[in-house]
């Protein structure tokens, strides 16, 4: 989705207020217009970003998402598939809280792992963001192993006793 002619439209306001003033008003406003292209297309991103997340929510049958390319964000639409819906079902569907909302993490891993994530996704007929976020979500609602980590520690005042083997 090129985002060019909604940034051009509110620099053609702003220089357009500026019109009626004087030759450093308009020359401030040509600036600030310049200044602004870069959070515009920002702001615009985030409010899609938002939209697609509210759809996906609403739909339920598969997700919206807003994938960049070039600079220019990129609406991607992925049905939900009977096999992607059944692959795990301890899922827990947290985005079904109105509240939680979405939240955009910067994650690194090493390119073997993002190669297979990718296999996955593409296995599942998902994007590599929602089969992330499907895969999290699964292993935030399963019961750790028995001999898996330690739990929160134990309130003050009182003991933990016991033993474990590996």
């Amino acid at each position: 989705m090129d985002l060019t002619p909604y940034v051009e439209t509110m620099r053609s306001h702003l220089l357009t207020a500026a019109a009626m003033g004087d030759e450093q008003a308009r020359e401030t406003a040509r600036l600030l217009a310049d200044a602004l292209e870069p959070g515009a297309r920002l702001a615009l991103t985030n409010a899609l970003s938002a939209f697609a997340a509210e759809v996906t929510a609403a739909w339920g049958a598969g997700s919206v998402e807003i994938r960049m390319r070039g600079g220019e964000p990129e609406v991607v639409v992925t049905a939900e598939t009977a096999t992607a819906a059944s692959a795990d079902e301890t899922f827990v569907n947290i985005e079904a809280d109105g509240d939680a909302g979405a939240a955009r993490v910067s994650l690194r891993m090493p390119e073997a792992v993002k190669s297979a994530a990718e296999s996955r996704a593409t296995e599942s007929a998902l994007s590599l963001n929602a089969w992330l976020t499907r895969t999290i979500a699964g292993a935030l609602s399963r019961v750790p192993p028995p001999h898996g980590p330690p739990g929160p520690p134990p309130p003050p005042g009182r003991r933990l006793s016991g033993y474990h083997r590996s």
